[in-house]
């Protein structure tokens, strides 16, 4: 058994339920994705509107002030520039989120995650999301098995709905690098066994391994 990589968390309150239905429809890399949807649901997450609307006032402000302010124009010139580079971090940020998913949808594998252990934290003491407000945060360990490298133990930490519902022995549907023993995204949760205990929650798809054989890799 090998150790993996940590499971990023990110915000996905409108665009997880796309994402679930690409995979749904096909089940087996590399799926059709549109990117530019893709882009637009990120860019509606209530997650992502705030952080551009709080970021992209607080930098368009600062660069007001700074403009106005008296005092040396070489300070002045790097104080502006840095802002400005604030403001478009605060642009691109979703932008990459919307690329990594894109990459995890075409070309994750669909395997199921078994919780080892977890541990369901308050919000304002682990890094507050709009999510993680709504539905608790879940971090701890889960066990996956990989199509080419095996079963594999790593951290996760997620804010999806049923997050507050995790507990030792739950399954979770996960997409899984197929160049890794790393988790890219958890799709949706199904309880022990994989007995299906969402709204929407379908069994997971099995992997045969012959299949995986001949497959180019993805860049």
């Amino acid at each position: 058994m090998t150790t993996g990589q940590s499971t990023p968390r990110v915000n996905l309150a409108r665009t997880r339920p796309w994402l679930r239905d690409v995979v749904r429809r096909q089940a087996d890399p590399p799926r059709e994705s549109s990117l530019p949807a893709l882009l637009a649901m990120t860019f509606r997450e209530e997650s992502t509107l705030l952080f551009i609307g709080v970021g992209g006032g607080v930098s368009a402000l600062a660069l007001i002030l700074v403009s106005m302010a008296p005092g040396d124009p070489g300070l002045r010139l790097a104080m502006q520039i840095f802002f400005v580079g604030f403001l478009l971090w605060t642009v691109a940020r979703p932008v990459l989120v919307a690329l990594r998913l894109h990459r995890a949808v075409v070309h994750g594998y669909q395997v199921e995650a078994r919780v080892l252990d977890v541990a369901i934290a308050k919000a304002r003491d682990a890094g507050a999301t709009v999510d993680s407000l709504r539905h608790g945060l879940a971090h701890g360990r889960w066990q996956v098995d990989h199509p080419r490298f095996g079963v594999f133990v790593a951290d996760f930490e997620t804010d999806a709905p049923w997050a507050a519902n995790l507990s030792p022995g739950r399954i979770v549907r996960v997409l899984v690098d197929p160049r890794a023993p790393k988790v890219l995204l958890d799709l949706d949760y199904l309880g022990n066994d994989g007995d299906a205990v969402a709204l929407d929650a379908a069994p997971a798809a099995t992997i045969d391994a012959r299949k995986l054989e001949g497959r180019t890799e993805p860049g």
